[in-house]
């Protein structure tokens, strides 16, 4: 059963479109429009509260031997972008791997990358090179998609959301947006799509702010922790 949190916030969508015809619209529509705006404004937001981080350790069935020796690892299914991987284990051989765009040359055999610890996404698999031995700790940190909106669709139990908890204007205003496209008014999309963009923006921009102003050899720590994307 949705939650009342939940049932409260489509029917909050409902009466801020003041429109009669939004009355026949069944549930699922506006839940629906709910769940492609949190979508939406997880591939927008870069703040503190989507970031994560998770470890992995490394089996034999990660160690793949083809042309190449690497290691390979599904891809976080929450995941919007990663920020950085990096090997933290064994004790003090600690590395940050290096992101490479030449998929094709990744895992030719006799092609040499410019980066000695690489690594690349490809479908939904993570692949690093050169290959890790079993026992390693890889350690990935990532902005990522928050939990459910409605609790039915996470077996009945409620867990805090903070874009639906603490966000909800954000989030109702990009549902209005997708709420308008489905009764084909484009002018009410395009105001509410804006309205979402800007409230986004706005967090944004408070972030790099906050960012700006942290002393210099934090701000060092978190830019050699961040992922470099290099051309091959």
């Amino acid at each position: 059963m949705p939650t009342p949190k939940f049932d409260a916030l489509v029917a909050k969508v409902r009466d801020w479109a003041n429109k009669p015809e939004v009355n026949t619209i069944p549930d699922s529509v506006i839940k629906d429009c709910l769940n492609y705006s949190a979508d939406f404004c997880y591939q927008k937001l870069r703040t503190p509260q989507l970031e994560h981080t998770q470890n992995h350790t490394v089996i034999s069935g990660n160690n793949i031997n083809t042309n190449k020796a690497y290691t390979q690892f599904d891809v976080p299914a929450s995941l919007i972008e990663f920020l950085s991987i990096r090997c933290v284990s064994p004790v003090g051989n600690s590395y940050r791997f290096v992101e490479t765009l030449d998929k094709k040359g990744f895992f030719e055999q006799y092609k040499s990358l410019d980066n000695t610890y690489s690594w690349m996404w490809r479908d939904e698999s993570i692949y690093i090179y050169p290959q890790l031995p079993v026992g390693a700790v890889v350690e990935s940190t990532f902005y990522r998609k928050l939990g459910a909106l409605d609790s039915s669709d996470n077996g009945g139990v409620e867990t805090y959301n903070w874009l639906r908890d603490d966000k909800e204007y954000i989030l109702l205003w990009g549902s209005l947006s997708y709420l308008f496209a489905y009764l084909f008014d484009d002018t009410s999309k395009i105001r509410y799509k804006e309205m979402a963009l800007e409230n986004i923006d706005m967090l944004n921009a408070k972030e790099d702010k906050a960012r700006s102003l942290l002393p210099l050899d934090i701000k060092q720590t978190i830019a050699a922790q961040n992922t470099r994307k290099v051309t091959v």
